[in-house]
């Protein structure tokens, strides 16, 4: 019988992690992927990064090409624990968040390093109305000398009485060179059956920034798919 995308895709987690696990930790951590895919990193104390976020891309409905603005901003508490904001604009507001994230340890303490994340999102849905919820989620994080992977296991658990989603990620990303990475990330939500895969680089810049370039193509029962591009600076 042919596995369907959600069984493809608990497969590659269950493989992933089993690579994790039979590998040594060598090098150090890796900035955030340029959807939703979260890594082990946080900010030092007192550091900040700001963000901007452009896509370009087309659905089938409502309209066949859209717009997003995406600005976003991080602020490292301690050393370990830090928080982050993001506002997304599509013609008028999308969605908006806050996230706390916390590693337990220094990176390459434990054979695989771990961190905790929880986020507080309220997104415009249909009949402009606002839904809320929140989402905890689990990280989990390996470096193989170059290569790092990345497994994100996040619950989005509305407000109201609507049903959980479990959305599971994996991210990969190699570090081809001192100012170039490249990597992909995968998602799929478990409950609406809606996927991405998102192929990307990264570009060190000058004066601490940083560009992401990314393109997220939508399978199974997500018919969207768009261009990003991110530019984050330093302080």
């Amino acid at each position: 019988m042919k596995a369907g995308p959600k069984h493809q895709l608990c497969l590659l987690i269950c493989a992933t992690v089993l690579c994790l696990i039979l590998t040594q930790s060598v090098q150090a951590h890796r900035d955030d992927f340029i959807d939703e895919t979260l890594v082990y990193r946080t900010l030092d104390q007192g550091e900040i990064e700001l963000e901007y976020g452009l896509d370009y891309g087309d659905r089938p409905d409502p309209d066949d090409k859209f717009i997003r603005h995406i600005f976003a901003a991080e602020y490292g508490l301690t050393d370990r624990f830090m928080v982050n904001g993001k506002v997304l604009l599509e013609s008028e507001f999308d969605s908006a968040l806050v996230e706390f994230r916390y590693r337990f340890f220094e990176e390459g303490e434990r054979l695989i390093d771990v961190a905790f994340s929880a986020e507080v999102e309220v997104e415009n849905v249909e009949n402009d109305s606002d839904e809320y919820h929140a989402q905890p989620r689990l990280i989990f994080s390996k470096d193989l000398e170059k290569l790092n992977f990345t497994v994100n296991l996040p619950l989005k658990i509305p407000f109201k009485s609507s049903p959980s989603e479990f959305i599971p990620a994996i991210g990969w990303r190699y570090d081809a060179a001192g100012v170039f990475k490249f990597g992909a990330e995968v998602k799929y939500n478990t409950f609406n059956k809606k996927g991405s895969v998102i192929p990307q680089v990264w570009f060190e810049l000058p004066e601490e920034m940083l560009l992401k370039l990314g393109y997220s193509q939508g399978f199974d029962q997500n018919p969207e798919s768009y261009m990003r591009t991110f530019l984050e600076k330093e302080f």
